[in-house]
């Protein structure tokens, strides 16, 4: 239960020399709170959005109804703005990853029967 500390005389947690043998058969343990967006995940993103269909039903009425300028002016202009949508994303990213560095979070373990402090990485 989080938050629960258990208060024991026997519990001695593990020795600090069997820490890189468990880490190295069970790997570390390790928070993700969300997978890196890549290129095509975004740009899925950005093609689902409402607003982004809609614009592209009016691109192609345009072209069907011979007005190939507005056409190309509103693929444009929608060009434009999905690469707008890719640098901002872009942006919050490199943000949010310089935030979770200075707010890395730490836990408390039992080593060698004493309660330590280590950053969960």
């Amino acid at each position: 239960m989080p938050g629960t500390q258990i208060h024991s005389e026997n519990i001695t947690g593990l020795p600090d020399n069997e820490i890189p043998r468990l880490q190295q058969q069970f790997g570390k343990n390790i928070f993700s709170l969300e997978k890196p967006r890549r290129f095509y995940r975004l740009l899925v993103g950005i093609v689902r959005e409402p607003m982004f269909l809609l614009l592209i039903v009016a691109c192609t009425l345009y072209f069907i109804l011979d007005e190939p300028r507005e056409g190309w002016m509103m693929l444009a202009a929608m060009l434009f703005v999905s690469a707008i949508s890719f640098y901002q994303d872009i942006k919050n990213t490199r943000a949010m990853d310089a935030l979770k560095e200075l707010t890395e979070p730490k836990i408390i373990v039992i080593r060698n029967g004493a309660e330590k402090m280590i950053a969960c990485t």
